[in-house]
């Protein structure tokens, strides 16, 4: 599907109303995805997923990776118009959910900015805690959060 929306981005337009307002975020999160499933082959669930509201497209998350070693990253953006209405923290709490159905994830991850904003809450409203610092590709020093698995 994605690579299709890739090459034929007009076929999203059925399925968001909001096509004309997340048009720019969109193509770029499916540019960003091809490129994230050629270097990590993921495969379900570890994917990318659109979030949708009330017919609109809302924002994006994903898995950085698969499972290694009991851990799994997760992200998650939502589209400017979008912002500050719960989205981030759904999608955030769907993630850990898909995350922990599976026997293998210990521990589910991620990186923010070194500061605290929306996302540090995010992750606190779910349980994460901070786990250090740690370089991120995208974004350089970034603070490590960390939720474990509970019995």
């Amino acid at each position: 599907m994605l690579q299709s929306l890739a090459s034929d981005p007009a076929a999203l337009r059925g399925m968001a109303a909001n096509w004309d307002k997340v048009r720019e975020e969109v193509l770029a999160s499916v540019g960003a995805t091809l490129v994230l499933y050629e270097r990590t082959h993921a495969a379900a669930p570890w994917l990318s997923y659109f979030a949708k509201r009330e017919g609109d497209l809302v924002g994006i998350c994903s898995f950085a990776a698969p499972p290694a070693a009991g851990l799994v990253e997760i992200a998650y953006f939502t589209f400017p118009p979008y912002e500050r209405r719960g989205v981030a923290l759904a999608m955030a709490a769907k993630l850990v959910r898909i995350a922990f159905d599976a026997p293998e994830v210990s521990a589910v991850i991620a990186h923010t900015a070194p500061e605290e904003n929306a996302s540090t809450h995010i992750l606190r409203k779910l349980g994460f805690h901070r786990d250090g610092s740690v370089q991120d590709e995208e974004i350089g020093e970034a603070w490590r959060w960390r939720k474990s698995r509970t019995l």
